[in-house]
């Protein structure tokens, strides 16, 4: 060994007292001082009482809507109800496991994450159920009684004020717009929406809207869907997102009868008929769209601030790198974003 370090290590030793030999040894305590005791830290919740806490105080009445939903299963014949499976499978996207097949060996591997699930359904430890049992059980649950648990979950959040910080203008913003699930090169089934691409390629998809509310550090809560798919084989116009939004204002309607919304739209929502229901509904609505989605209405609010320079309000986002700015223009009734 080095020299400079043996001597290094040496002139160290007196540096710290409590270590010795690389391996931590207590500090002799100074005669006569005692100092001031430490307190005594409370125990860390176990796993099982932070979810019963968390699940008693945001949502007490968890357990009597799961009981509502309606399933196809015979009575007396399932061993599990229905809501020990619906709470299984809320676990599941709760720990984030991207597969039944990963969350059920999670529960095989960890006796401590089985038995703390286990104490929370009350079915015993060695009475978990398989994922596969809830994904047959869901075949029979119409997706309207999920649907209702989830908006009876928001409106407690709403009631009990724990979503005020996402308002804007005592408004929560609700960004609504369509995704795809799947996409086959052939006929799946008689409800599949065909498209023709401009390649030649012909695809048959499934789609769904979807309504979300989102907080401004960019956090979403799905509150309400509609699918998107035509009514079978025979049928006159194919099934679009705005012949959704139609029946998916209806269901928000039916859900958050006394919540005010301000709807995040894209440019193909700029609809007489969509801003229309809007309006009727009491809901204010921003639609955005870019020159190359829509160029006759683009020219066409040009035109109109032109009429209203005054109508023009800069904003710089303090993220934006560069100062990146934003332009909101409103002439005629209209809101551009540029």
């Amino acid at each position: 060994m080095d020299e400079r370090v043996q001597e290094a290590e040496a002139a160290d030793q007196v540096g710290d007292g409590g270590v010795a030999g690389r391996a931590a040894q207590p500090r002799e305590e100074q005669k006569g001082f005692r100092g001031r005791p430490k307190k005594r830290r409370p125990d860390a919740p176990g796993l099982t009482d932070a979810l019963a806490d968390t699940l008693g105080h945001f949502f007490p009445e968890l357990g009597a809507w799961f009981a509502g939903v309606g399933e196809a299963r015979k009575s007396g014949t399932a061993r599990f109800p229905l809501p020990t499976l619906l709470l299984l499978g809320t676990f599941m996207f709760v720990a984030h496991s991207g597969s039944r097949n990963l969350f059920n060996g999670m529960l095989r591997d960890s006796g401590a994450l089985g038995r703390t699930l286990a104490d929370i359904l009350g079915s015993g430890p060695d009475a978990l159920p398989h994922l596969d049992t809830l994904e047959k059980a869901l075949r029979g649950v119409p997706p309207e009684g999920l649907e209702t648990v989830l908006a009876l979950c928001v409106r407690r959040l709403i009631r009990m004020k724990a979503l005020d910080g996402w308002r804007s203008g005592g408004r929560f913003l609700l960004a609504v717009d369509g995704t795809g699930l799947w996409s086959f090169r052939e006929r799946h089934c008689p409800h599949c929406v065909k498209t023709e691409h401009s390649s030649g390629a012909v695809t048959f998809s499934h789609k769904l809207l979807v309504a979300f509310i989102i907080s401004s550090d960019g956090y979403a809560l799905p509150v309400a869907c509609e699918f998107i798919e035509n009514p079978g084989e025979a049928y006159d116009k194919q099934d679009c997102e705005t012949k959704a939004f139609h029946r998916l204002q209806e269901k928000l309607l039916r859900l958050f009868p006394q919540t005010p919304f301000r709807l995040l739209l894209d440019a193909l929502y700029a609809d007489r008929t969509v801003m229309a229901e809007c309006a009727a509904n009491g809901w204010d609505f921003a639609i955005a769209f870019k020159e190359s989605d829509m160029p006759a209405l683009w020219r066409e609010a040009r035109a109109l601030l032109a009429l209203e320079p005054e109508s023009l309000v800069r904003l710089t986002h303090p993220k934006e790198r560069g100062g990146g700015s934003l332009e909101v223009r409103r002439a005629g009734g209209w809101t551009i974003t540029a």
